[in-house]
């Protein structure tokens, strides 16, 4: 579910687990951030967002997301 479309109760929850040093709160947090820049307007507010998830994504500790083949 889409923060904006929680209840405020499962909201203050949300804050609560992204707050936490748990790999999934983090996960969690780096998608919202990723989701939030698609509405930048400006190409060097976008770039700007960008870098700065990908520097944070890296200093993360956290593992790829698995892919799996088709084949």
């Amino acid at each position: 579910q889409n923060p904006e479309n929680m209840k405020p109760r499962n909201r203050l929850r949300f804050n609560e687990l992204r707050k936490t040093t748990l790999r999934v709160g983090r996960a969690w947090a780096m998608k919202e951030m990723a989701r939030a820049m698609w509405s930048y307007r400006t190409r060097g507010w976008a770039t700007r967002g960008w870098k700065k998830l990908l520097a944070w994504m890296s200093r993360s500790r956290l593992a790829p997301h698995p892919t799996t083949d088709s084949e």
